[in-house]
């Protein structure tokens, strides 16, 4: 069975929790263009309660990683696993500041962040068991009036197991 790493010492994750960790130290760059929050996601995002998105906005510029899921297929002796990751990007606009009518200094913008981490995992051999592929990229959440712009980037990561 082909593992990833283990960033926990000798805390055993599961490989999807791995993969996880995987790509949230890959994104670390982002900070330095403004990014404030990279975490992996733990639920704070809930688009059918406007109150909780309001509070993420002191979180803004984001960026939380999860994991989708994962698929085996069976190739005769051995098995094609398909991992998927989504990245939620949170900001108060989608396209930067110098767009944004009443925007601050520190705003990114949504489509830039989609950028700037499709530059850091598209077509990148992230592992040496697999590369990383950008499948989807759509709005989860649209309210710009609000301050209110989240985005979902669905990366797809494919390694082989004994």
């Amino acid at each position: 069975m082909v593992r990833l790493e283990n960033y926990q010492g000798s805390q055993v994750m599961h490989e999807i929790e791995e993969l996880e960790q995987i790509v949230l130290n890959i994104l670390e760059p982002l900070k330095a263009q403004g990014v404030k929050t990279l975490e992996l996601y733990a639920g704070q995002a809930e688009a059918d309660d406007i109150e909780e998105l309001a509070k993420m906005t002191k979180l803004f510029p984001c960026v939380y990683v999860i994991a989708t899921g994962l698929s085996l297929t069976n190739k005769d002796r051995y098995d094609e696993e398909d991992i998927g990751v989504m990245l939620i990007i949170g900001d108060r606009n989608l396209r930067g500041t110098e767009y944004a009518k009443s925007g601050s200094a520190t705003n990114v913008g949504v489509y830039e962040i989609l950028e700037q981490s499709e530059r850091l995992l598209h077509r990148k051999k992230i592992h040496p068991s697999g590369t990383m592929r950008l499948r989807t990229a759509a709005p989860l959440y649209l309210a710009p009036k609000k301050g209110l712009c989240f985005y979902a980037a669905r990366y797809e990561f494919k390694t082989i197991k004994d």
